[in-house]
């Protein structure tokens, strides 16, 4: 009888080992997902911060892009009307030149 409860105890040892072992493992594995876990959430806040910077850079593109069209228009306004001053001036004293002094 002695001999079928050291082997019965020798039997829970291996049993509670191989639990222990399992354990462990599993506990080993459930910190490298936590780890890979952590990683891709840093990944991911680094890729939303930087999507978020190529947004702010490509408004104030947009903003300058604006500012600067509205600039040129202003520019190409402005010249439009002093050539139509220019060519004005040059036509009337055209006429005063192709009229010549009135005898």
């Amino acid at each position: 009888m002695q001999k079928e409860g050291v082997i019965e105890l020798l039997e829970q040892k291996k049993e509670m080992f191989l639990v222990e072992m399992t354990v462990g493992i599993i506990e080993k594995e459930r910190k490298i997902l936590i780890q890979k876990e952590d990683e891709k959430r840093e990944a991911l806040k680094k890729s939303e911060d930087m999507l978020e910077k190529d947004y702010k850079d490509f408004e104030n593109y947009m903003q300058n892009n604006e500012q600067e069209k509205k600039a040129a228009i202003q520019k190409y306004e402005t010249e439009v009307e002093l050539r139509k001053k220019a060519e004005f001036e040059y036509k009337k004293k055209s006429i005063s030149f192709h009229s010549g002094p009135n005898l």
